[in-house]
């Protein structure tokens, strides 16, 4: 209701381990060049409305991943603006840091996310960790990507829904400090810091055992 130069941001960190295609209710493991599982970072930005409409959704900025397959697969059908790179991992104990670095770059992004509560399940989790009602409302929001415009095609926004299935999962309160070394895009050069940034209060979840699928091809942006 008032104007600000602040914008929540959602970054999404961690370990595809079943990439799967379903058909008829029939999961397929898919592999590429014998690799069955990749590692992603999303950077969001949610509560973004698109053209004149009044309905928010999350727009993604960029995605990073270490698997080629899915950077066509993504780019092409959900604009998802899907890049690939080296994303270095390391988590000896609660604490798992990452690093990002695109192809011929250096470093482009870093973060650690330190687990300091214990891992409930789902029915726990909204007495548990304060901000998580809030976050699952915000994954339901549509994802809002772009296919880039050619000769023939102007630029076009698209729209793409997660389901998200946490009946198996376990989460955790978290604590996060994420520095962007450079931007991702144009537009984000006032992004980049020389200090890592903590995440917002209780705003940081750690998650495990999530499954999580989207329709192929994408359903569109449906009405409110």
């Amino acid at each position: 209701t008032t104007t600000s130069d602040k914008h929540p941001v959602i970054f999404l960190m961690g370990d595809q381990t079943e990439p799967s295609n379903v058909s008829g209710g029939v999961a397929k493991l898919i592999c590429l060049y014998g690799k069955c599982h990749y590692r992603e970072m999303i950077l969001l930005l949610p509560f973004v409305v698109r053209d004149a409409g009044t309905r928010w959704h999350n727009y993604v900025v960029r995605m990073y991943l270490d698997d080629s397959g899915a950077v066509l697969g993504g780019n092409a059908i959900y604009g998802y603006a899907k890049e690939v790179a080296l994303l270095q991992q390391t988590n000896p104990s609660t604490v798992t840091t990452l690093r990002i670095y695109p192809v011929f770059a250096t470093r482009i992004f870093e973060s650690t996310v330190e687990v300091i509560g214990p891992w409930v399940k789902p029915a726990a989790a909204a007495t548990a960790l304060p901000r998580w009602p809030e976050l699952q409302e915000v994954f339901k929001l549509p994802m809002l990507g772009q296919l880039p415009s050619d000769i023939t095609n102007p630029l076009t926004f698209i729209c793409s829904y997660w389901e998200w299935d946490f009946t198996n999962a376990e989460l955790a309160g978290a604590s996060t400090q994420t520095r962007i070394v450079r931007k991702f895009r144009d537009g984000m050069e006032h992004w980049a810091t020389a200090d890592p940034v903590g995440n917002s209060p209780d705003g940081s979840v750690a998650m495990r055992g999530v499954r999580w699928r989207l329709a192929l091809p994408p359903e569109g942006c449906q009405a409110p």
